[in-house]
């Protein structure tokens, strides 16, 4: 995606953001408010932006996951605890804590003097053709790879449709 929109992605991990923002090495991040708290990333941004709606320019998959094996060889009665408190238990909890925790790195930034822009329809708008070219490249890579694509990423739009707020 920041291809298509022109930029020259650089790959690292999430904790090195801050000092490769304040030597240059980068300039700027796609990271949501709540990362960008523990981060300090509004001291070392002047700009925050959103899509309408407040949307993101993009988003990441959290998975919370136990070594199968590590689980079949615990007792029925800790299983069951597992069972009980994961899956669409612990699902809902961890939206509600992410929506409630990104308006305070919206907070934080505006507290620092920063920019938080909300981008209008019509702006946003215009990131389509850039967006809608980053999924075709998905869907022919992932084609390639013998994945069904196309069901994937209708089944992901389903999910986030019903499942958003």
């Amino acid at each position: 995606m920041l291809e298509e929109l022109g930029a020259e992605p650089v790959g690292m991990p999430v904790p090195a953001l801050p000092q490769a923002l304040s030597k240059g090495t980068v300039d700027a991040g796609l990271v949501p408010f709540e990362v960008a708290i523990p981060l300090g990333l509004a001291d070392l941004t002047e700009t925050s932006v959103e899509l309408a709606d407040g949307a993101r320019f993009g988003t990441a998959t959290f998975l919370f996951a136990m070594n199968k094996d590590s689980y079949n060889s615990l007792p029925a009665d800790l299983q069951q605890i597992i069972d009980e408190q994961s899956g669409i238990a612990i699902t809902a909890a961890m939206g509600d804590a992410w929506n409630d925790i990104e308006p305070v790195g919206i907070k934080r930034a505006l507290e620092a003097g920063k920019t938080v822009t909300q981008l209008s329809a019509e702006a946003t708008a215009e990131f389509a053709g850039p967006f809608d070219a980053t999924v075709a490249r998905w869907v022919e890579e992932a084609q390639s790879n013998g994945v069904d694509a196309e069901g994937l990423l209708e089944k992901s739009r389903a999910a986030i449709a019903a499942n958003s707020q």
